[in-house]
């Protein structure tokens, strides 16, 4: 839900180059598609070439057109095609022992997974380091999308020159889960760079909407608008809870287990925050932030002097570059309230 910045164009170009050329092959060539079907991703055009801009679109589309492009397609791709069956077919595509109904709405999609097949994420992105290193890259973001709980930059040994030298990069989270919105599953603005927690263990092929979840890119440097808070658990515990959390946020925050996942913080960054700052008088952090200042940092840099002190950002807009990063400037606000003192002046 943290934001990202747009590609440059020479990126999205870049991208759509490497990625087209195979894709319309895959397409044209299959075996599994219809000639009524391939007409529909790569219409024939009057001099016996193919136009791809349809293909182009879903490669390079920004979530709004990308989604609407996506839909016109597949409802001409699948008749009587609609989003609401989406939830009870993800169920029921690998059961077994199905009711009538059931496998008559396991046949209707059974699409899907053909052009998951044919559009190919892992061999076309997914296992191609080149490819997914140049993507992960230029989203310029440090942290977890998602949780900014964790680093996911790209680790690379002499600039990444090969592929023995690419040593391991973030996890890419299809927005638009794959398996049930295949057409988007190469789109650039359908991948989003994330932990394996976030990616792997809690959305998995949670279906979110542009109408009912937050796109990382259809959001603002300022983002996310809720703020974290502890208050006193059993036995002297923390508990981690949120404020001003409602509508795509709050959807968001349930959906990636945020509450969950934050909680397991409680206990060790919360609580170190919340000692230091209560068994010195509300002074010592204050004290210890000045010497900082005065002493480490050129020109009195106070967002330099907080990262140097806590290991973590003081402006929102650099949140994204360290871990735990809003959750441990928004405990120090709380902190700082309820004692009437402020730390970082």
């Amino acid at each position: 839900m943290w934001h990202l910045e747009k590609p440059s164009k020479q990126v999205l170009d870049e991208y759509e180059a490497r990625l087209l050329p195979a894709l319309k092959s895959r397409i044209s060539s299959s075996t599994d598609l219809t000639i009524q079907q391939k007409n529909v991703l790569l219409p024939p055009l009057a001099d016996g070439s193919m136009d791809e801009s349809e293909l182009k679109g879903l490669l390079t589309d920004e979530p709004d057109d990308l989604f609407a492009r996506s839909e016109r397609l597949i409802k001409r791709l699948i008749v009587g095609y609609t989003i609401s069956e989406l939830p009870d077919y993800s169920k029921v595509k690998k059961a077994k022992n199905l009711t009538s109904a059931q496998s008559t709405l396991k046949a209707k999609y059974s699409l899907l997974a053909t052009l998951e097949t044919i559009f190919g994420y892992t061999a076309a992105l997914g296992g191609n380091k080149y490819r997914s290193y140049m993507l992960t890259a230029a989203a310029k973001h440090n942290t977890c999308v998602y949780c900014n709980r964790q680093y996911t930059f790209n680790i690379e040994r002499d600039g990444g020159k090969n592929d023995d030298n690419r040593i391991a990069r973030p996890a890419l989270d299809h927005w638009f889960p794959k398996s049930l919105f295949p057409l988007m599953s190469l789109s650039y603005y359908n991948l989003i760079p994330s932990c394996t927690v976030c990616n792997s263990s809690a959305k998995l092929d949670s279906i979110w909407l542009l109408t009912t979840h937050i796109h990382p890119y259809k959001t603002t440097p300022d983002v996310p608008k809720f703020k974290f808070r502890y208050k006193t658990g059993l036995n002297s515990t923390w508990v981690i809870d949120f404020e001003n959390l409602v509508g795509k946020e709050k959807n968001t925050v349930k959906d990636v287990c945020l509450q969950e996942a934050y909680q397991a913080h409680s206990g060790l960054e919360v609580a170190d925050l919340i000692e230091m700052a209560t068994k010195n008088n509300g002074t010592y952090m204050k004290q210890l932030y000045g010497t900082i200042l005065r002493l480490y940092t050129a020109g009195g840099d106070k967002a330099k002097a907080y990262r140097l002190l806590l290991g973590t950002e003081m402006l929102k807009d650099e949140y994204k570059n360290r871990p735990l990063s809003k959750l441990k400037r928004d405990i120090i606000e709380q902190i700082e309230k309820a004692q009437g003192i402020k730390f970082f002046e």
